[in-house]
């Protein structure tokens, strides 16, 4: 399984992105800073990409972006365990 990171500026504030933060948590993402989220999972970028953009605006922005050995974090938790 790969890791990834998902990051998404959401638009329209007072909008309810619920739908989206239900659905990285029912495939088992991590929410590691306001906007982004880590999430293993065999699927490729552009599929997660086009499977996550249905639960966004069409203004809204997203990056799905595979991690690898050369990446590094502080104070997030322990986002290697990401499911």
């Amino acid at each position: 399984m790969k890791l990834y990171l998902v990051s998404y500026d959401l638009i329209k504030p007072g909008r309810n992105y619920q739908p989206l933060y239900d659905e990285l948590a029912r495939l088992g993402a991590k929410r590691v800073l306001a906007s982004e989220w880590i999430l293993r999972n065999s699927s490729s970028a552009y599929d997660i990409l086009v499977h996550l953009v249905k639960s966004i605006d069409s203004n809204d922005r997203m990056i799905v972006n595979e991690l690898n050995s050369n990446c590094a974090w502080f104070n997030t938790g322990d986002i290697t365990k990401a499911a």
